[in-house]
């Protein structure tokens, strides 16, 4: 069950962060995490709705928690496709974070 219910709550994060629900997607997938921490598919989904909340409000201190979970993608499983777009966004945080 403990699989099962992780890729509901996975699934439930997407769906309400390309809903631009951010802090609804970010609950869940922290949900999904407590049932699998090593899911890099929930690392990515959280880190996407942790960046994009960041960029719609123009706080910056939320892509510190984006930064965790990109990485966090990148540790898990370098060669998913997601690890390639999560180093690129991981460069854009970091040069983000040192302009500031």
């Amino acid at each position: 069950w403990s699989d099962l219910r992780s890729l509901a709550y996975v699934g439930l994060c997407d769906c309400e962060r390309l809903l631009n629900q951010f802090d609804l997607a970010i609950g869940y997938c922290q949900k999904a995490l407590t049932y699998d921490n090593k899911d890099p598919y929930a690392h990515w989904a959280l880190a996407l709705s942790f960046f994009h909340k960041a960029m719609d409000s123009g706080n910056i201190a939320g892509l510190d928690p984006a930064l965790k979970h990109f990485q966090e993608v990148v540790t898990i499983d370098p060669d998913l496709d997601e690890a390639k777009l999560a180093k690129q966004n991981i460069a854009t945080i970091q040069k983000a974070m040192r302009a500031q």
